[in-house]
């Protein structure tokens, strides 16, 4: 095919994956010192004795927990700016150099906080429900819902045995400790189909889908100030590909809505396209390649459906 870029998708992926992993090794760290600081309230709460009633427990360890959660959101929130900021400097660049020669480069604007601050407008997950279909707020709200419910139960149970077996209150205390720290943190992530993610593989999809984002946005943002509106999608089917890739893959679409021709990319993203782990991206089309659409789709699909017939053959 004379498509004209040189980007191509699986150069787009490895650039992103060489990009996610920078950014992965500052979120599991601030991960990391979020668990120890949760744990270690929780740890000395016991040793303390003050969460010995459901009102102490409220008016101490309840509200440290919280402020724990709030502090964990702000990280989560730099985290994802900083992030943001380099992945879409970095694909910026990556736009820049995939446009054909002659693009009006002297109407791009130099990369600034301005232009940071509206990529990541667009995509900050503290609040975008793009995220397995809940937002990061509300998923932070549940992880300390489910702690506080652990803790409620725990103490609960320990003193209702307690009451039962004669247990001293030194027994109590150890009691307590040895059964919420062996249970601690209870971080799950549940999607909006009921799915759990276990914590490890959650935040790996927040750091592939903040990263994708802020790549695809800087690319559509820095080609729309050269004047192109159309991209064609581009990328990689599975068996277990989503739907909307299967539908999207190889299709134009236009970056605003309204066209005469072609679909808004809007409505692809809102049918499923650019889901978490999704390895779709877009790449600039050209009036003269237009024309090619329907070659390239043929393509695509004898390619997917050689793909899938030797997956198959091999399993």
């Amino acid at each position: 095919m004379a498509w004209h870029h040189k980007i191509q998708n699986g150069a787009w992926m490895n650039k992103l994956e060489l990009q996610a992993s920078e950014n992965a090794k500052r979120l599991r760290e601030i991960v990391f010192r979020a668990k120890t600081r949760i744990e270690d309230k929780i740890i000395k709460a016991v040793e303390r004795g003050d969460i010995g009633t459901a009102a102490a427990l409220k008016a101490n360890l309840e509200k440290e927990l919280f402020d724990e959660y709030v502090r964990l959101g702000g990280d989560l929130d730099k985290w994802g700016r900083s992030t943001s900021i380099e992945t879409a400097r970095a694909f910026r660049k990556i736009a820049i150099a995939d446009l054909p020669v002659g693009s009006v480069a002297e109407t791009w604007t130099k990369f600034s906080q301005r232009y940071a601050d509206q990529i990541w407008s667009r995509i900050n997950p503290q609040k975008a429900p793009s995220l397995a279909g809940v937002s990061l707020n509300e998923h932070l709200g549940s992880m300390l819902s489910k702690d506080i419910n652990i803790l409620r139960k725990t103490v609960a149970d320990v003193y209702q045995e307690a009451a039962l077996s004669g247990m001293s209150p030194g027994k109590i205390k150890s009691e307590i400790r040895a059964r919420i720290t062996s249970s601690r943190p209870h971080w799950e992530f549940v999607d909006k189909s009921g799915r759990k993610w276990k914590r490890g593989n959650y935040f790996s999809m927040l750091n592939k889908t903040v990263s994708n984002n802020a790549a695809r946005a800087s690319y559509i943002e820095t080609a729309s100030e050269a004047g192109y509106e159309l991209y064609i999608i581009d990328g990689f089917l599975s068996p277990n590909s989503h739907p909307a890739c299967v539908k999207w893959q190889g299709k134009i679409v236009s970056a605003k809505p309204g066209h005469p021709v072609y679909p808004y990319i809007g409505d692809a993203e809102a049918e499923g396209l650019f889901h978490p782990n999704c390895n779709h991206s877009p790449s600039v089309v050209l009036d003269g390649e237009i024309t090619e659409e329907k070659a390239y789709a043929a393509k695509l699909k004898a390619e997917q459906k050689a793909a899938l017939e030797e997956e198959a053959n091999a399993a």
